[in-house]
C-alpha cells in the first residue's frame, strides 16, 4: 500500500491490528463494537470487493499466480465498476476494454504478439467514491 498512495492519501480501514501505525491519514471504522459507518467513511465497497474476488478464486480459477495477480484483480475491478450497468450496457463495457488490448497471445506463448507491450500495463486498483479503477 504504500508504494501506491502518497503521505497526503486518506486510507479508510476497519480496526484491526494489522492496520494500526499506517503512516497515512487514517480513519478507522470500528467493527468490533458495530461501528460500519461513519459519516461518508465506510468499507463496504471493499469489502464487496473482495467478497467478488474470493468467490471468482474458489469458482473460477482455484488458484492465481502471483506473477499475474495485477490481471486477476484489474478483470475483477472491472466487473466491480459495471455492476450498476444493466446487462447491456455491462457486455458494451466488455467489448470496448476487449478492442483496446488483448494480452493473452503474449502471456500464453511468451513471445511477442501483434499487440503492443507498451499497451499491457501493470494496473492497481484504488478505492474511488466507492467505485474501483484498474
Amino acid at each position: 500500500m504504500l508504494d501506491r498512495t502518497t503521505y497526503s492519501t486518506l486510507v479508510y480501514t476497519d480496526d484491526h491490528a494489522a492496520y494500526h501505525g499506517i503512516p497515512r491519514l487514517h480513519t478507522k471504522l470500528r467493527h468490533s463494537v458495530g461501528e460500519y459507518v461513519d459519516a461518508q467513511a465506510h468499507t463496504n465497497g471493499m469489502g464487496s470487493f473482495w467478497s467478488m474476488m474470493k468467490r471468482g478464486f474458489h469458482g473460477v480459477y482455484h488458484q492465481m499466480s502471483p506473477k499475474h495477480l495485477n490481471w486477476y484483480i484489474a478483470e475483477f475491478a472491472g466487473r466491480h465498476n459495471v455492476r450498476p450497468l444493466d446487462t447491456k450496457d455491462q457486455m458494451e463495457s466488455i467489448m470496448r476494454g476487449a478492442e483496446r488490448s488483448s494480452v493473452y497471445p503474449h502471456t500464453i506463448s511468451g513471445r511477442q504478439s501483434s499487440t503492443s507491450t507498451s499497451t499491457m500495463k501493470t494496473r492497481a486498483c484504488h478505492c474511488t467514491s466507492g467505485s474501483l479503477v484498474a
